[in-house]
């Protein structure tokens, strides 16, 4: 009876200190990894709301550019010509969006948050 509960107690061991040291360690170079992984997806993301942004004006000038068979006449000026094509407010992570008279969109996102400034 006595050899049997000595038996219990020595199987009764936990994790030795060398073991949780490698657990620790193994997390911590997966966290070294995975956070800089992280940080790109949320810029990206942050980023996509401006390029949506965008998506409005892209429609109107294509739109303007295969009535006027160019670009030159489908800048901001073009809302005469029954296209909606205007500057866009700021919202969200978007600054602003502008439309160049040669027809080339122009979307700045706000500063302050890791994004670059123009787009």
């Amino acid at each position: 009876m006595r050899n049997l509960q000595q038996m219990k107690k020595g199987t009764q061991q936990g994790f030795t200190l060398i073991e949780l040291m490698i657990v620790v360690a193994i997390i911590g170079i997966l966290a070294s990894i995975a956070l800089p992984a992280y940080q790109g997806y949320i810029k990206k993301t942050k980023f996509s709301e401006v390029v949506l942004a965008t998506a409005s004006l892209k429609t109107q000038v294509e739109l303007c550019a295969l009535d006027t068979g160019g670009l030159l006449a489908c800048g901001n000026g073009a809302a005469g010509r029954g296209y909606s094509i205007n500057n866009v407010g700021a919202s969200g992570k978007v600054a602003s969006v502008t439309t160049a008279a040669t027809g080339v969109i122009v979307a700045t996102a706000e500063t302050g948050n890791g994004l670059v400034k123009h787009f």
